[in-house]
């Protein structure tokens, strides 16, 4: 009963909390609230987690919680500015260091989630490090080394997701993290290993096709392209991916088929958008230009997005606003240098001596960044 709750609270609202505190014998049994919490959290369901605390300090005291606990509450309902301006009132009128133990988690908790969400990853893992082990959610720690290239601790973190998360889920994110390193072999068996665990699941193929053709076996590549349309006709990505290879194979009737039902299905502003480059490739570049720029528009603050730009440009032939773009990525804080060097979209202006003095200021800043944090990182 206890982990169907979590499940259900997942996807709910703070409101199904406080009818869970007053209705226990509906139930028919009384729930440790703060145990639920401590397992939702182990869960990864951050967000059951809070509801429960918020249940629990109502159930208890009748009265709203403290101003940590309503933080993090703020930041897993994804409102950052809300929760930025409660921890910064915290900081005016309190002593961090003097609050009691769960007041002081909460606290670091919160203000670890509006770090990640400005890409300050460097004070994320500061934050969290303030957290008991058992309390800091390990997906988060992970994807801050993951940002920041230390792809071996982000690696070990996500392999530590194994007995609470789906394993193919997590396959992926170690894959993820191989690929990004350039070790393609390495990612390939993670794929094999979620198709595996998710048959059914498109983004293992699509990673399998993608690190086959950046090792070079486009045959490989485009097995497993078409083995993932065969499970899943909606995924936009591997109808891109397979139309650029079919594209470099000569056969380009059937590349503009795929290019086409890309545009049919990628229709919405949104992080995981490729219209952009099908686009492109029909030859229709200003509108792929004026797609990734609203894609921009919708977030501004992400990296991501002005690093896609500068590939985009760069296969354009726009060399002078790809190093733009990615001189914005950095500004923002994508720090995915290995995948760079990897990465063949950025070719066309790694020789360019703008490109080579822009990577090796941020490289340079990058690792002093890491020396502030070498006591976190032993």
């Amino acid at each position: 009963m206890k982990r169907f709750i979590i499940i259900v609270m997942k996807e709910a609202t703070v409101f199904c909390a406080i009818l869970l505190s007053i209705s226990q014998s509906a139930l028919g049994q009384g729930f440790d609230l703060r145990s639920l919490s401590k397992e939702a959290l182990s869960r990864g369901a951050d967000g059951a987690a809070v509801y429960f605390l918020y249940a629990d300090y109502l159930r208890n005291s009748g009265d709203f919680p403290d101003l940590e606990i309503t933080a993090y509450y703020l930041t897993e309902k994804g409102e950052f500015s809300k929760a930025d301006s409660l921890l910064k009132r915290i900081e005016s009128e309190k002593v961090i260091e003097q609050l009691n133990d769960s007041l002081r988690r909460y606290y670091y908790l919160a203000r670890a989630n509006v770090c990640f969400e400005n890409n300050d990853y460097i004070n994320c893992l500061r934050s969290l490090d303030e957290v008991t082990d058992e309390y800091v959610p390990p997906r988060l720690m992970a994807e801050c080394y993951q940002e920041l290239g230390l792809y071996e601790k982000a690696i070990a973190k996500y392999a530590s997701m194994f007995d609470d998360y789906n394993e193919g889920y997590v396959n992926c994110l170690i894959a993820e993290c191989y690929r990004a390193e350039g070790l393609f072999e390495k990612a390939i068996e993670h794929y094999l290993q979620a198709m595996n665990n998710r048959p059914a699941w498109a983004m293992p193929y699509y990673g399998a096709g993608w690190s086959y053709e950046l090792s070079g076996d486009d045959s490989l590549a485009l097995e497993y392209y078409n083995k993932g349309l065969s499970v899943d006709q909606s995924y936009a990505y591997l109808f891109l991916m397979r139309g650029e290879l079919l594209l470099k194979l000569g056969r380009e009737e059937q590349a503009k088929d795929d290019f086409n039902t890309v545009l049919r299905l990628d229709r919405t502003i949104s992080d995981g958008s490729c219209r952009q480059y099908a686009l492109m490739l029909l030859g229709r570049e200003d509108d792929a230009l004026i797609w990734m720029n609203r894609i921009i528009e919708h977030q501004p603050d992400n990296p991501g997005h002005y690093y896609d730009k500068a590939c985009l440009c760069c296969r354009m032939g726009l060399l002078i606003e790809a190093v733009d773009a990615l001189k914005i990525a950095f500004s923002k804080g994508y720090r995915r240098f290995a995948h760079i060097i990897a990465d063949d979209d950025v070719d066309p202006i790694k020789e360019i001596p703008e490109f080579k003095e822009l990577f090796s200021y941020y490289y340079s800043h990058h690792l002093k960044e890491l020396e502030t944090i070498n006591d976190i990182l032993q």
